[in-house]
């Protein structure tokens, strides 16, 4: 039987994906630094939180707010994210494509917010950005629960991952890796450029792998940001960022993960941000069907945050 290939089959949902994910206003969204937005004339929040009318309580619910509360890890390698990284100390080219979508948002307490809402990401590597030489494809999906607290936040998520070999390394009958976990992340901004994170997960107790690995997992990390400064008339700013990860899985894994670079329109909510990083990963590869094989690799990278 002919087999279809694995990436003709996938490519062209990933345009909904990121359709889904992006912000409507994308790139093209522009504002001079040193002329402000006029109030009375600024874009008007899409986000459903219920009739406003005047001498009412406010309504602490809010539906599709647009951004979720909980920031994104920067170092994390499989946190949801549009962008792509060139190895620059081997031969290897990564994509991802994802993004999170909060659908709720409840205001508790005057300084306390929960939100829960759905992600989903697919990473590819290959030997070049041709699709003939995929040699990999993950795909993660899962829903979480946030909730945020002044300078603390936390989020638990319950996450799916797949992984199969792409047309470079097919092979029949394919391999099959699947993982299911639990994963709790504590969040606290320390400073207003720096934030420290720290979690930890486990597989979900019905799940039995190889080994009888309990896939319990350890993480921590940290971001700083610099003070804001033009780059060609666009605010900017510095970033570094560091994620180390344990996992109890081929014997054990050291995970360490670093970006750092620039992150441009970072002030300008509707347009997005576009991070332009140096990056390196060293441990154990990222991939599913590579989770027993080391990495260690520098790149170039560029992410696009809606």
């Amino acid at each position: 039987m002919e087999r279809i290939g694995f990436p003709r089959r996938i490519w062209p949902g990933l345009f909904l994906v990121w359709a889904l994910f992006s912000s409507p206003a994308g790139l093209l969204a522009e504002t001079n630094p040193s002329n402000p937005p006029d109030p009375a004339h600024s874009t008007p929040d899409k986000s459903f939180s219920g009739p406003s009318t005047a001498g009412k309580v406010e309504d602490p619910w809010t539906f599709l707010p647009g951004r979720p509360q909980f920031s994104p890890l920067l170092a994390d390698p499989r946190e949801p994210s549009i962008g792509m990284v060139s190895y620059t100390s081997e031969k290897g080219f990564e994509g991802s494509l994802g993004g999170t979508l909060e659908f709720l948002r409840w205001k508790s307490a005057a300084d306390m917010e929960w939100g829960w809402g759905i992600f989903t990401g697919l990473w590819t590597l290959s030997d070049s950005p041709a699709l003939t030489t995929l040699r990999v494809v993950d795909w993660f999906s899962g829903t979480y629960l946030s909730e945020k607290t002044g300078p603390f936040s936390l989020r638990f998520d319950l996450v799916n991952q797949t992984s199969s070999l792409g047309d470079a390394l097919y092979q029949n009958p394919p391999a099959l890796f699947n993982r299911e976990l639990f994963k709790l992340t504590v969040s606290l901004n320390l400073l207003p450029g720096l934030r420290l994170y720290t979690g930890g997960g486990c597989k979900w107790p019905w799940e039995d792998y190889l080994n009888n690995e309990s896939q319990v997992l350890f993480f921590s990390g940290l971001e700083g940001t610099s003070a804001p400064f033009s780059l060609l008339g666009s605010p900017c700013r510095g970033y570094l960022a560091y994620h180390f990860r344990y996992q109890d899985q081929a014997g054990g894994t050291y995970d360490h993960s670093f970006q750092g670079g620039l992150r441009l329109n970072l002030d300008q909510a509707p347009g997005g941000s576009l991070r332009l990083a140096l990056t390196y990963n060293g441990g154990r590869s990222e991939f599913g069907e590579f989770f027993q094989q080391y990495d260690q690799h520098w790149g170039i990278g560029i992410f696009y945050d809606p």
